[in-house]
């Protein structure tokens, strides 16, 4: 029997690092090719709110954040509200495979409004 092989990276690309900011988050990654050398389509970026779960193997739970796949190897999330913040890339191969997941990263945005303000009157 002549099984097809299907493209499932083990470690093909990883999510290098995540700097949050004022409402926003950056991705970098490190590039990815398919199991033919091909550069692929590009790549897809999921977020969740909260704290990443210990094992990430699937997007269960995550929404797509890119509007489109993308093919450089930085994204940048706007529009953040403040708070705590996980996310995976997936990679999608030039036949439209997608990916497993990245690793995950934590991202927490600390531009939250100050807290305990006390308002008095000045009549």
């Amino acid at each position: 029997m002549n099984f097809k092989k299907t493209f499932l990276p083990i470690a093909a690309f990883l999510l290098m690092s995540c700097a949050a900011s004022a409402h926003t988050v950056t991705l970098t990654l490190t590039r990815s090719v398919d199991d033919t050398g091909a550069a692929g389509s590009g790549y897809t970026a999921y977020r969740m709110n909260g704290v990443c779960p210990s094992d990430v193997s699937n997007t269960v739970g995550f929404t797509v954040v890119s509007p489109a796949l993308f093919t450089t190897t930085t994204f940048i999330d706007t529009g953040m509200l403040p708070g705590t913040y996980c996310y995976v890339i997936t990679f999608t191969s030039a036949t439209a495979t997608e990916s497993v997941p990245s690793n995950h990263v934590n991202a927490v945005d600390k531009n939250a409004p100050p807290s305990g303000l006390k308002v008095t009157n000045t009549n």
